[in-house]
């Protein structure tokens, strides 16, 4: 990449104290190229003024800054529209929410990966961010480690993005024509989860679209921006659930080819070419007609393949692997005996309310390193259940807004 063709863009909006948090860490990070930065400003909080003085005397960037406030309230979605539309008229883009802190090594992973897949059409964005928690079941999140910096998931990340024009350009195109469904892609599902956010949140959106394109969101292996999860838009007080550590220096990032890296889809189940990859045993036995679901959250009618692999009970099953490796996915690809992950035939697997039970148990030890659940978590997993029940019993799910901080 040239010098000049990336932009960090930072969006503000009445937190002050944040802003200026961010802000201080951009200029600790610093830039050796004198990267141009945008502050975007939406206005019409009770705090505008402060954020705009907050902006405006920001002086610690190496390279030239700009302050541009909105004529008109935004709100997140418009906002992270502005911002995303400014790529068709600066290039590349790095987008920052105001209550994030990077880490000094957040340009060179982000010029990196735009290097690596910068207009690729199987990439949709770069988080600068290393996703560490399953967004629906809030347990731990592991990658398979393949010896690369890089994993992919098909979810949309909000933890300070990497957006290049054409990536942009082709998520407005198919927001602009109707979000159509393609079904021929093979991750076009998504958890009904999904379908419960509101309207201010652009990440479900943003997370069709990866899914109706074949498109995915490529994580650093350790973060490069964090996030506090300051009071505000979404969160009536902060939240430290998302914070990761953040890397002190980044340095030639091994990046893997397009399309050979470990992939996980919106279910954060590991996609079937990464898996059969590693597993010569399952991709004979099943021919490649297999849906993963470890996390045990897909319903039986969600599953339209012969076989799967899956933390639920089974009556018969073709192989079976323990729980000691991380991720689960490991005790496949390692052949590690056990009774506690299953390939079994679709229509032989338990899919009552006890079955998802079993499964529960299983992701709740697992977790634990084999300790037993925590009453938390055994709490945790009983609601689990009920909420799979109500999804069985029902052919679509209330719409119903989910709690605070599940962004994902």
């Amino acid at each position: 990449m040239s010098d000049r063709d990336l932009t960090v863009v930072v969006l503000a909006h009445d937190r002050p104290r944040s802003l200026a948090r961010l802000l201080d860490s951009l200029s600790r990070a610093g830039s050796d190229r004198r990267t141009p930065l945008v502050i975007s400003v939406d206005p019409g909080g009770p705090n505008q003024a402060d954020v705009t003085a907050v902006a405006r005397r920001f002086s610690g960037w190496p390279g030239p800054t700009e302050v541009r406030i909105a004529d008109r309230p935004l709100g997140l979605v418009g906002h992270f529209g502005r911002v995303g539309a400014m790529t068709s008229e600066i290039g590349p883009i790095v987008m920052l929410e105001d209550d994030l802190v990077v880490g000094p090594g957040f340009e060179t992973w982000s010029r990196a990966a735009l290097d690596a897949y910068g207009g690729s059409a199987r990439v949709g964005g770069v988080s600068l961010n290393s996703l560490w928690f399953h967004g629906i079941r809030h347990l731990p999140f592991q990658p398979l480690v393949d010896g690369s910096d890089a994993f992919a998931v098909s979810v949309a990340w909000f933890h300070g993005v990497v957006m290049h024009p054409e990536w942009w350009a082709s998520f407005e195109r198919w927001r602009d024509t109707g979000m159509p469904v393609v079904r021929s892609n093979p991750g076009w599902e998504l958890p009904a989860v999904f379908d419960r956010f509101g309207p201010d949140e652009w990440f479900p959106t943003m997370t069709r679209w990866l899914a109706q394109s074949g498109r995915t969101f490529v994580f650093p292996r350790w973060s490069h921006a964090t996030n506090h999860g300051d009071a505000g838009t979404h969160f009536d007080r902060a939240t430290d659930w998302f914070q990761t550590p953040v890397a002190e220096a980044c340095s030639g990032p091994r990046l893997p080819e397009e399309g050979t890296w470990v992939g996980y889809d919106a279910w954060q189940e590991i996609q079937l070419g990464s898996l059969l990859r590693r597993s010569a045993r399952v991709a004979e036995l099943t021919g490649g007609d297999l849906t993963v679901d470890l996390w045990a959250l897909r319903t039986r009618a969600e599953v339209r393949t012969e076989w799967i692999l899956t933390t639920r009970p089974a009556s018969r099953s073709a192989g079976s692997w323990g729980e000691s490796m991380r991720p689960l996915e490991a005790n496949v690809i390692h052949d590690c005996a056990g009774g506690s992950v299953h390939l079994s035939r679709t229509d032989d697997v338990d899919w009552s309310s006890r079955g998802l039970r079993h499964a529960n148990r299983t992701l709740a030890r697992h977790a634990g390193h084999g300790r037993s659940p925590s009453v938390r978590e055994a709490l945790g997993a009983r609601l689990a259940t009920s909420l799979g029940a109500l999804r069985s019993a029902k052919s679509r799910p209330a719409k119903s807004r989910p709690a605070k901080g599940d962004r994902t």
